[in-house]
């Protein structure tokens, strides 16, 4: 077993693939050590793409045609399988779903919160809860597991079913606790039924009663949307409007991404290039357990997880990033996409200006030029690919 912390200089990688259903998230806490790792996981929605566009560096003199890639050598059709990349069709709901979210997330940096003493929960409070998990037997009886315990821990805006970390949260749990009144609720229980293929074998097949005990509520105040609200919370932008159409166009090219990485169908993958992103995965948790100073099976204790799980999660995160890599590759080999030396360096100070980063020097420094190219290209197939693209509603 290697050791953990995800390294710096990460390639396209997704996060791993996790049972989203809210009760994985009481008993396995793996999924909150990815989302707090920013630069090991690169996830495609609008928000993470902000961070994953902090790659850039400048490249002066040359055209960069892009014909050798880390993927010369593999037969792309051999792996995956791609649908048509450039007739995509976008939901103009889902980009305004995605949009509402980011900027109230932008907005919630300079929020104010009200505690509530009165009154019922509602959807968007913020309720602070511990809970215990109970297996339900055949004979009724309950088995504690240990696994199903949190302790004061905070659903923020409750009944979106997503935390603010970006964490999917037991759907089964938040409706359970919307409506019940703020003062007098003591218990509430929801019960989740997991399925028999569940990846933690002590809950596949089982109903999980959850005792939930609500110790505060919150209500978020947000500051007025205005241009120097803008302003003063993202100092790229001076109104409303340019924080718009710049966050707009990430949605949709993200949403593009996401929509043809799902829609795309893998049956094998290059085991050399598994190894690097596995490898990958089992350095984040080694220089984890090095820093604060744990075990291989303290560390699992940590993640309520196991030996057996912990490999598979390897395994599937590696994949992922595989597939996700092959797609990119093969779309520019067989687009032959290029980036000339004059359109890297626009791009390369746009992003510089986007992510805080006095000059392109500088971030070549932190990141590395071989992932500012392949980021930069990216970038461009993700731009090919909107262009192309249908808003529908």
């Amino acid at each position: 077993m290697a050791t953990v912390n995800p390294p710096k200089k990460h390639k396209y990688s997704v996060q791993p693939v996790k049972n989203k259903t809210g009760a994985e998230l009481f008993v396995q806490k793996l999924t909150e050590f990815f989302t707090l790792n920013k630069k090991l996981i690169i996830i495609v929605t609008a928000a993470v793409l902000a961070a994953a566009m902090l790659i850039t560096a400048l490249i002066v003199g040359l055209n960069y045609y892009f014909i050798d890639t880390p993927y010369d050598g593999v037969r792309f059709k051999d792996h995956i399988t791609v649908p048509d990349y450039m007739n995509r069709e976008l939901s103009a709901a889902k980009v305004k779903e995605e949009f509402e979210a980011q900027k109230k997330a932008l907005l919630k940096t300079q929020a104010t919160y009200e505690t509530l003493k009165s009154g019922l929960i509602e959807e968007g409070n913020n309720v602070t809860i511990s809970t215990e998990g109970f297996i339900v037997n055949e004979d009724g009886t309950e088995t504690k597991v240990s696994r199903g315990t949190l302790t004061d821990y905070e659903i923020t805006d409750i009944g979106n079913h997503i935390t603010e970390k970006g964490l999917s949260f037991s759907d089964e749990i938040q409706d359970a606790l919307i409506g019940t009144s703020v003062v007098s609720v003591k218990r509430v229980t929801a019960n989740i039924s997991y399925p028999e293929d569940y990846s933690m074998s002590e809950f596949a097949g089982q109903t999980v009663k959850y005792y939930i005990t609500v110790s505060k509520v919150t209500k978020t105040i947000l500051p007025e949307y205005t241009d120097a609200t803008v302003a003063k919370l993202d100092k790229r932008f001076s109104t409303v409007k340019e924080y718009e159409d710049y966050t707009y166009r990430q949605i949709k090219q993200d949403l593009l991404w996401t929509q043809l990485v799902n829609d795309t169908t893998a049956t094998s993958y290059p085991e050399s290039k598994l190894k690097i992103y596995m490898d990958e995965y089992d350095a984040y948790y080694n220089s984890y357990m090095e820093q604060n100073k744990v075990t291989f099976e303290k560390l699992l204790a940590e993640l309520g997880s196991t030996a057996e799980e912990y490999e598979k999660q390897r395994r599937i995160f590696a994949e992922n990033t595989v597939k996700e890599e092959m797609i990119l590759y093969y779309i520019i080999k067989t687009e032959k996409v290029r980036v000339s030396a004059k359109e890297f360096d626009s791009v390369c100070e746009t992003i510089a200006k986007n992510s805080g980063y006095q000059t392109v020097d500088m971030m070549l420094l932190d990141y590395g030029e071989e992932l500012v190219e392949r980021t930069v290209i990216w970038e461009k197939v993700k731009a090919m690919i909107l262009e192309n693209a249908t808003e529908v509603e």
